[in-house]
């Protein structure tokens, strides 16, 4: 009985909550870039001044602000209340308004204690409510394009560099005045990262990993023609002899082509198709931006009027910024004509992924200036938080660009 009140009383204070974020977006109150100071200012307050009261006050004005919620910033101030003994649950139960689940609690060992309790959750009337919710404000539409362009994009990289850039420039012209119409395909506006999600839905045929397994007659064909050879991603046994290609998805499931003698591919690990699940986020996107190099240039004032809607995370336009700075991309900067963005503003150091050559070791005063005019937070506290991380078992950076 206690627990069924608890349910209730939880579900109202949800409601109430989405309410008044409701309200808040109708009379033009949600802009995302004070969502995103108020997540520093939360941030500051713990790492630098050690203030918990003052962090958690500022994570809460942003959590009852405003609609959306990055459920990285909810599993964040979760794990900072839990190892400063306050009550975080009530962060982790928000979290399922905006895709959360429990499998995704794995990845945090101080929130261990709670995946129990959140796997029963699941399956009541309440969460299913929630879920619905959830899924009812996703574009399926916009989110199938994409993993048929995501997947396309990964057989299409092994071209001749030629004309894979134009491949690139094809898909950017129709991307971006999708993103103008329908938002930057985040996780707020296609959901968070997931290989069944279709399932959830009724059109299973339609999940990323069934459109994968139609990849075994693409290659078999491709390979058969003799007019090009291909690569894949093994996972399970490579080298000579091998007969099946595992593709392992972030949610544990397999899928395995099986080959004859005949068709066995030449050589592994260059094709890559999965959905990563785990960045808490819908990385899909980033790996076709990634791999146009210029996507930050060409995108730029669309991506901030994404920020703006709380579409797109200004970490991620940061991490768009520094792909463009990269060392390997110099050629074909001056190929393109891409703007070299290290002669002006220095680099945000988002990711540890990237490397910028001579510009590597850029002065603190300038990375920080950079992120502060993009509202991130200095460099100092990500130092202080990937500390956190090895020391007490927190999990604090999400995403394509994580930190390591």
């Amino acid at each position: 009985m206690y627990m069924k009140r608890k349910l209730i009383v939880f579900t109202i204070f949800t409601l109430w909550l989405l309410s008044l974020a409701a309200q808040n977006q109708r009379n033009g109150n949600e802009n995302y870039w004070n969502y995103h100071d108020l997540i520093n200012k939360a941030e500051i307050a713990f790492y630098l001044n050690e203030n918990v009261d003052s962090c958690l006050y500022y994570y809460n004005q942003a959590f009852s602000t405003f609609t959306f919620n990055y459920v990285s910033d909810l599993l964040n101030a979760a794990q900072i209340a839990q190892f400063s003994k306050k009550d975080y649950k009530p962060f982790v139960y928000k979290g399922l308004n905006y895709g959360l689940k429990s499998y995704h609690l794995t990845q945090t060992p101080l929130l261990n204690e709670i995946i129990t309790e959140i796997q029963d959750f699941e399956n009541t009337s309440e969460y299913k409510t929630i879920r619905q919710n959830y899924l009812s404000k996703l574009d399926f539409d916009y989110m199938s394009w994409l993993f048929d362009l995501a997947i396309d994009d990964q057989i299409r990289k092994m071209d001749p560099d030629s004309i894979y850039e134009i491949y690139t420039l094809s898909y950017m012209i129709e991307l971006a005045p999708k993103i103008k119409k329908n938002g930057f395909p985040s996780y707020k506006v296609i959901g968070i990262a997931d290989s069944t999600i279709f399932s959830e839905i009724g059109k299973p045929e339609l999940d990323f990993m069934r459109r994968v397994e139609k990849l075994h007659d693409y290659f078999w064909q491709k390979e058969r023609t003799g007019n090009e050879t291909f690569s894949f991603a093994f996972s399970g046994q490579e080298g000579e002899g091998s007969k099946q290609v595992e593709l392992t998805l972030a949610t544990g499931e397999a899928v395995t082509i099986t080959f004859t003698d005949e068709e066995l591919p030449p050589s592994p690990a260059k094709y890559r198709f999965s959905i990563p699940g785990e960045y808490i986020t819908n990385s899909l996107v980033f790996n076709l931006l990634h791999h146009r190099g210029c996507s930050f240039s060409e995108l730029y004032e669309i991506l901030l009027e994404e920020i703006q809607k709380g579409n797109l995370h200004p970490r991620e336009l940061g991490f768009l910024y520094d792909r463009q700075c990269e060392s390997v991309l110099v050629s074909w900067r001056k190929r393109t004509n891409c703007p070299d963005l290290l002669q002006e503003d220095g680099v945000f150091r988002t990711s540890k992924i990237l490397s910028f050559g001579k510009f590597e070791e850029w002065s603190v005063e300038k990375v920080n200036a950079l992120r502060a005019k993009y509202h991130i937070v200095p460099e100092e506290v990500d130092k202080i938080k990937e500390t956190f991380e090895s020391k007490h078992g927190f999990k604090l950076f999400w995403g394509y660009f994580e930190w390591d």
